[in-house]
């Protein structure tokens, strides 16, 4: 993905980030954990030393707000490895949903921030990251700039993204997805399980439980 693409991701899940502007509609259907994916593929990469503690700073106040269960699948089609010190970060504030990702790296030498030798030098200078201590991870003390100053609050993101909005409403979980997916034009349980990611069986449920309740997914969100 090119960095601006990924900036107009991430400008829109509440990270400040300079990049050209989305078209609303596309702004409000950015995915939340597609993009965690993303952030996660290009770190590995060193495409953008930025990358880290932007996403640390965004878990910092929105962690709570991730599907983990969904990043949990995306993570394993795409043996995306940074996604478990995601994991151990949230894990390290206290964000105990993070769990079921935070698995440490056994095999291999450890993966760095920065070129594996610098990593080194800077952590026997300076001492390592408390959540990076025995994950597999190397990163030195200081070298992350993690900050609440680097994404916008909870009412702000609500306002410019749809699925963060649905989980504000009915909880970090495949009910909340599936009613984005519906919100975004899902006309059958196949397709809001396609989009989602969810199996039929849930998203079949949640169409009939608000077919039964008379409701309309996107009152609902009401974005």
């Amino acid at each position: 993905m090119n960095k601006n693409a990924l900036n107009q991701k991430l400008a829109a899940m509440g990270i400040t980030v300079a990049s050209k502007k989305f078209p609303i509609k596309r702004a409000l259907e950015v995915d939340i954990e597609r993009t965690l994916l993303d952030v996660a593929l290009a770190i590995e990469s060193l495409e953008d030393r930025r990358l880290l503690g932007l996403i640390l700073s965004w878990i910092k106040v929105h962690g709570e707000m991730v599907n983990m269960k969904r990043l949990q699948k995306f993570m394993k089609e795409e043996n995306a490895k940074w996604i478990r010190l995601f994991a151990f970060y949230g894990l390290h504030l206290g964000q105990s949903r993070w769990k079921i990702l935070a698995q440490p790296i056994k095999a291999g030498p450890p993966l760095a921030n920065e070129a594996i030798n610098m990593a080194k030098k800077r952590a026997a200078f300076k001492g390592e990251e408390d959540w990076s201590k025995n994950t597999g991870f190397l990163i030195a003390k200081g070298s992350e700039s993690i900050h609440e100053k680097y994404v916008l609050s909870p009412t702000q993101v609500a306002k410019i993204n749809l699925m963060y909005r649905s989980r504000l409403i009915f909880g970090s979980s495949w009910r909340a997805d599936i009613i984005t997916s519906m919100a975004l034009g899902a006309t059958t349980p196949a397709e809001a399980a396609r989009r989602s990611g969810s199996s039929y069986e849930p998203a079949y449920r949640v169409f009939k439980e608000l077919e039964m309740a008379g409701g309309n997914a996107r009152n609902l969100v009401n974005i």
